[in-house]
């Protein structure tokens, strides 16, 4: 006798849909929020990319004003430039003369860590590249 209302209680149980939309809600949801935060990590990654990008190019044009600038010089005023948003650590300059068209050519990178939980982190590079005329060599 015990096992018939057991098995009207099962029964019950599975026909009821009582509570489903919260099970799917939970199921569904912690996907949706790593998707988000994925997004946004992304979408922060290509803004600090694009303004490293920005300080670049304002700090070459300051090159061209001033070619006796020195990598340093310019790693200051684009973290100056930056204001927060790129870290010191994660940006490095270089300057090289271009002799064959009496250039100089700048270079950055840009290194940034995207991190999703429950993910490993992953670096990113930025590389950028300009070239200044060197007024310096011209006369």
């Amino acid at each position: 006798m015990s096992n018939k209302p057991r098995r009207r209680t099962l029964a019950h149980f599975a026909a009821n849909a009582d509570g489903l939309a919260a099970i799917e809600t939970a199921l569904i949801a912690p996907i949706l929020f790593l998707l988000l935060v994925g997004v946004i990590q992304f979408g922060w990654a290509v803004h600090c990319a694009a303004s490293v990008r920005w300080a670049l190019d304002a700090s070459g044009r300051q090159l061209m004003i001033n070619p006796s600038l020195t990598a340093d010089d310019l790693h200051t005023t684009m973290v100056d430039k930056l204001k927060g948003l790129a870290d010191a650590k994660d940006l490095t300059l270089t300057i090289t003369p271009d002799e064959t068209d009496g250039t100089l050519v700048v270079e950055s990178t840009y290194k940034t860590s995207f991190v999703i939980p429950i993910t490993s982190n992953a670096t990113w590079t930025f590389k950028n590249r300009i070239s200044v005329p060197n007024l310096a060599t011209e006369s």
